[in-house]
């Protein structure tokens, strides 16, 4: 079974020792800020939580797992920096 992208925040106090436990697992870190340069009709940016930069892609519309999956892939991101 393939997840896909996913992200996690942890608290940790040696981020470096953090990193290199997670590698030796297949994970890698990535960030960056991203423009939205195309979003499907059928779902929607939403700011979560108390954090004004945070935002999720939902559905507009209830839809199966596979649907909502296929549309995510359909979003096109910019990095605009590393």
């Amino acid at each position: 079974m393939e997840l896909g992208a996913f992200s996690i925040s942890l608290a940790v106090k040696d981020i470096e020792a953090s990193r290199k436990f997670y590698e030796k697992f297949g994970f890698n870190a990535f960030a960056g800020a991203y423009q939205m340069m195309s979003l499907p009709p059928q779902l929607k940016m939403v700011q979560r939580g108390q954090d004004r930069g945070h935002f999720e892609i939902v559905p507009t519309q209830p839809m199966t797992m596979e649907t909502h999956t296929e549309l995510l892939n359909q979003v096109v991101l910019k990095l605009l920096a590393p």
